[in-house]
């Protein structure tokens, strides 16, 4: 995990730590924390394995909706808890669970909020008495020293305002009021709007002496479609198009790690790819993860003796056939 707390605005990382710390110490006992696949990096970036093991989390185990396999039970563990994504499909899964662990202690975490229709679906499968329920807000992620990201499945992100509204609370609580705000588009409005229902209920956050934030810019993703269906042809955008970037971490896959790490037997350490952090702490990303490609392959000739003859040639290749090279 890399320490994200140190960095500007590093305090919403370590607010979203404490809070997740405070759950599972108010769960005594040996726990196993099964987390939706889509938060494992979102959650590496909160909280080290180190951290999870101190606190009484023996093993992280993903869960996938496309999985209908049972979890087996370790004989010292005593409880179950679940780290979700509030969806009708999720709560049926973990239904699922509880049925097949009846005699088992289990409680739930939901990330951002917990839905009224995950709890009827809970009560309407008999096992909402079950279930120790808990809310965890994770509000936005640092990337960068400079950007931060709340790591929200584009399906759900734009139906979701209220989590956004909470997000931007939370950043103002720590950091300040926002002076000066300006937004684009209609889902902005009720964004704002929202925020406003926010204050109402919290309150209004205080202007701070030394205002670390003195703008916000909130712009619909509507209002740029023709960008997302344009085929990207930096390095970033390429690496993201094959092997898919999330939450700054990127893994490789079995194929290109025997490549990469030819010393290494094929085995358990090859099948299990490891996850990179991308970001502009590394000099060489940093330099070419805007370039076009045909500008990358320049720099990265001079550190890949072996290769120069292949990247001379992306100049003259597609799109498709510079992802067969990558």
């Amino acid at each position: 995990m890399t320490d994200l707390c140190g960095q500007p605005l590093g305090l919403l990382c370590e607010v979203v730590r404490r809070e997740l710390v405070h759950l599972l110490e108010s769960l005594p006992g040996m726990k196993d924390l099964v987390v939706d696949a889509t938060l494992l990096r979102p959650l590496d970036r909160i909280a080290s394995m180190s951290l999870l093991q101190k606190h009484g989390c023996q093993r992280v185990i993903p869960l996938r909706l496309n999985s209908s396999s049972a979890i087996p039970w370790q004989p010292n563990v005593t409880r179950r808890v679940y780290l979700l994504r509030s969806s009708l499909d999720i709560a049926r899964l973990l239904a699922e669970h509880v049925r097949a662990s009846p005699d088992k202690q289990i409680a739930v975490i939901w990330v951002d909020r917990r839905l009224v229709v995950c709890e009827r679906e809970l009560e309407r499968q008999g096992v909402y008495g079950q279930i120790e329920s808990f809310e965890l807000s994770i509000s936005f992620i640092s990337l960068e020293n400079d950007l931060f990201s709340m790591e929200m499945p584009i399906t759900t992100a734009h139906k979701d305002l209220l989590a956004s509204a909470n997000a931007l609370f939370q950043l103002q609580s720590l950091y300040g009021l926002i002076p000066t705000v300006y937004g684009l588009g209609e889902q902005t409005e009720r964004l704002w709007k929202l925020m406003h229902h926010v204050y109402v209920e919290r309150g209004e956050p205080r202007s701070s002496p030394d205002q670390p934030i003195s703008h916000l810019f909130m712009f619909d993703r509507s209002l740029d479609q023709a960008t997302v269906l344009m085929t990207g042809l930096t390095y970033e955008a390429m690496l993201h198009e094959v092997f898919t970037i999330g939450c700054g971490k990127i893994s490789f896959g079995p194929e290109v790690e025997e490549k990469m790490r030819p010393e290494v037997e094929q085995g358990e350490a090859v099948k299990k790819s490891r996850v990179y952090v991308l970001d502009n702490n590394d000099g060489v990303f940093s330099s070419i993860r805007n370039k076009h490609m045909t500008g990358v392959f320049h720099r990265m000739g001079r550190s890949s003796a072996p290769r120069p003859r292949r990247f001379s040639l992306i100049s003259t290749k597609a799109p498709p056939s510079i992802k067969f090279v990558i």
